[in-house]
């Protein structure tokens, strides 16, 4: 009797631990992405010129990935800007991750996230005028 109620249950607690392995790698990409991109934001803001913006934040937000193991299959950041040398001149920093490759790959596809993709905008800090 215990084997068939073993039987029984093994294929759900299988599931249930494998899932949170691979949902718990799933957020962990995503806190790394998340991170990489608000990293080559933080950069692009604070470069020294605005043509300069573009260069440091692909170099930091590709730096971030490369430490974390993650350099294929990621696109990272874009630099807009409305005005140059401006109040409103933004950087933004996008990081997408997909297809999403589960460790396990145990659970059916449709309970996981197909891909990951994070966006961080920051404004320019101008340098305080004398």
């Amino acid at each position: 009797m215990a084997a068939v109620e073993f039987a029984l249950i093994l294929p759900m607690f299988m599931m249930l631990c494998m899932g949170t392995i691979d949902y718990g790698y799933y957020l962990y990409l995503d806190m790394t992405c998340t991170n990489a991109a608000r990293e080559a934001s933080r950069r692009g803001v604070v470069a020294t010129l605005p043509a300069d913006a573009q260069t440091d934040a692909v170099a930091a937000g590709d730096a971030f990935l490369a430490a974390a193991g993650l350099d294929s299959g990621i696109n990272v950041p874009v630099v807009t800007s409305t005005t140059p040398v401006t109040p409103d001149f933004q950087v933004t920093s996008t990081v997408t991750l997909d297809p999403f490759t589960p460790i396990v790959g145990f659970l059916p596809a449709v309970l996981l996230p197909t891909g990951i993709a994070v966006t961080s905008t920051m404004r320019w800090e101008l340098a305080p005028s004398p």
